[in-house]
């Protein structure tokens, strides 16, 4: 097969590097306004799923749709995330400045980053479930304790995004706009990975035939 014709999987491969990019571009320039990064973040990650994992539908239709369809609910959740995020930042703050025992300081860092990781799936499963706010918060602490290190990774995907972006900003600016598509690439991933024991089997061969 040649390695160039339209499904080789050198070709698969790098259309979907590219539409990760694109998508995780998309995904920055609608995150922007701030207060619309929860129903960005919700549409990139469904996108993800359908438009480039299971090539059903344009990239650019499909999150615009469900930009507007996840808008109402996803912005809620990230309003009870934000001020989530602002005081982990505060307490990283007073971790930074060192005028606290080392031993409260690990402490907090631990605490900080668990939180931080728990809200992290949130999103992720605005994007796969139909359920309100309530049922969201309850079920991703259950979630969260027993998918730990999916959940561990998803948070320290996000750091490692932000941190990232800072060096390369100063070594090579352009490799930035690699960088969403990289973290959307991985979130998604892990989220799903997290997710993957909730969600409903597909139907056997027999019973999609009898259909």
């Amino acid at each position: 097969m040649n390695f160039l014709s339209y499904n080789s999987p050198f070709m698969v491969w790098f259309r979907r590097t590219i539409d990760y990019v694109l998508l995780g571009l998309l995904w920055c320039l609608f995150s922007l306004p701030i207060i619309t990064y929860g129903a960005a973040t919700s549409a990139a990650l469904i996108t993800a799923e359908k438009s480039i994992r299971q090539d059903n539908g344009y990239l650019l239709v499909t999150f615009l749709k469900y930009f507007r369809q996840e808008f109402r609910q996803a912005t809620g959740l990230w309003l009870i995330q934000l001020p989530i995020n602002l005081v982990i930042g505060l307490n990283v703050w007073f971790i930074y400045i060192g005028k606290l025992p080392d031993i409260i300081e690990i402490l907090i860092a631990a605490i900080c980053l668990i939180v931080f990781c728990g809200t992290k799936l949130w999103l992720a499963y605005q994007s796969t479930f139909n359920d309100s706010i309530k049922t969201i918060l309850r079920n991703c602490m259950i979630i969260g304790v027993g998918r730990f290190l999916y959940v561990l990774g998803m948070g320290l995907v996000e750091l490692a995004a932000f941190v990232g972006a800072f060096f390369v900003f100063w070594i090579m600016a352009p490799m930035m706009a690699l960088i969403p598509g990289v973290h959307l690439f991985l979130y998604a991933a892990l989220s799903r990975k997290a997710l993957k024991p909730f969600m409903p089997a597909a139907p056997s061969i027999e019973e999609t035939e009898s259909l």
